[in-house]
């Protein structure tokens, strides 16, 4: 399994390619990567990332996106509904053991033909820890008994994506894992967006993890940003996170996004060409910023607080703006791989520190953005990642 930053490949995957095939253009230096997640949607396609990738022996797993298959709304979705283990209707409590074998099968060969590093189990939603729980639990006993049958022998990673109301009580998922033959647990809440949530529902979250890590397993976090560093600093085993991406996650969102796109063609009315707004990650307040901010940012008196030691920024702030996806992958990349390097005792204590120098960055660039009449994003959630990783260092201290 890796350890540390893995990379998510999508709709990114020209900045990920570029990074690894061409590693001493712009940047000068190798992309080390520890591990990258591929969506089923663009393993598909046969891309030549796969080869690069393969190549470069980073390894690799696919996600079978299958969160999307508990309702009709994959439909809505063209390369959703033409994978080749799409059900011909929504993955439920009363889909067959057939119907539930067929799926999974499907998903696992797809991992299979692509020489993944480890078998993704197709997962559902876990709004509940009743009968979703068990449908869980059904898809990955089928998992096991295909896995050294059907397909050949891999670690096997069992995807959780608990609700929030969910989180409240990680015991049903631990017992679950503990009680299954399998090597890695990938948890992804349904709805998650660390820079805007408590400190007390972060802690939650945490909790959850460590519950299931205390079943013995490995434990990865899926689509959480910068925050991972905060888990691996707290000592969870990997966090993936895409590029540029803001720092959240809500399946019923992209559902409706998805219904919003498929309704905007049957109209006739075109789509946005730029797509996503485009953002921007800045090491120093681990998150993204918008293209405004980056404007107030390029000026002579804040520019040398956001450029990094990295060789992109020797170019000048300018190559940040015009390479941001590639600062993106090596600055996330850099800064898991540093804090990796620290003494794990230490972890904690090193990204704390530069948390608290990340607020008094973000307040030099507050009082810049109102001067120019810019809006102001909420740098806050760096005061909350670094209370709580003082607060359960204490903790761990005193147990």
């Amino acid at each position: 399994m890796s350890v540390g930053r893995i990379v998510r490949v999508g709709p990114d995957h020209r900045a990920v390619e570029h990074g690894l095939a061409l590693p001493r253009s712009f940047f000068h230096e190798d992309l080390n990567l520890t591990g990258a997640v591929v969506d089923a949607t663009f393993v598909v396609s046969k891309p030549p990332l796969l080869d690069v990738l393969r190549d470069r022996r980073v390894p690799f797993v696919v996600d079978p996106e299958s969160l999307r298959f508990a309702s009709d709304a994959y439909r809505d979705v063209q390369r959703l509904a033409a994978l080749p283990y799409a059900p011909e209707h929504p993955i439920d409590a009363s889909t067959s053991a057939d119907d539930l074998r067929h799926f999974v099968l499907g998903a696992l060969e797809l991992q299979h033909q692509v020489s993944a590093s480890a078998y993704v189990v197709p997962a559902v939603p876990l709004e509940n820890n009743g009968d979703d729980l068990t449908l869980n639990r059904r898809l990955v006993r089928a998992a096991c008994d295909i896995v050294g049958v059907d397909v050949d022998r891999r670690p096997v990673i069992v995807p959780v994506a608990p609700a929030t109301r969910v989180l409240d009580d990680p015991t049903p998922i631990a017992r679950m894992v503990s009680d299954l033959p399998v090597d890695q647990v990938h948890v992804q809440p349904l709805r998650f967006r660390p820079t805007e949530l408590s400190v007390g529902s972060l802690q939650r979250y945490c909790d959850y993890l460590f519950a299931i890590r205390s079943a013995g397993l490995s434990v990865s976090a899926g689509r959480v940003g910068a925050f991972g560093l905060v888990l691996l600093a707290l000592g969870i085993d990997a966090f993936d996170s895409g590029l540029t991406t803001a720092e959240a996650f809500d399946l019923n969102s992209s559902i409706r996004a998805a219904k919003r796109r498929r309704h905007d063609k049957a109209e006739g009315e075109e789509s946005d060409p730029g797509g996503r707004r485009r953002r921007y990650y800045l090491t120093q307040l681990k998150t993204t910023v918008m293209q405004p901010v980056m404007g107030v940012i390029d000026r002579p008196a804040l520019r040398h607080r956001f450029t990094t030691s990295l060789p992109c920024c020797a170019a000048g702030f300018g190559s940040h703006v015009e390479h941001g996806r590639e600062h993106c992958l090596f600055a996330r990349s850099s800064e898991a791989a540093e804090l990796l390097g620290t003494t794990p005792k230490f972890r904690p204590v090193v990204l704390a520190q530069q948390l608290a120098e990340g607020r008094d960055h973000a307040a030099v660039l507050s009082r810049a953005l109102n001067k120019a009449k810019v809006v102001t994003p909420s740098f806050e959630h760096l005061e909350r990642w670094r209370r709580l990783l003082l607060d359960r260092t204490t903790r761990a201290k005193a147990a």
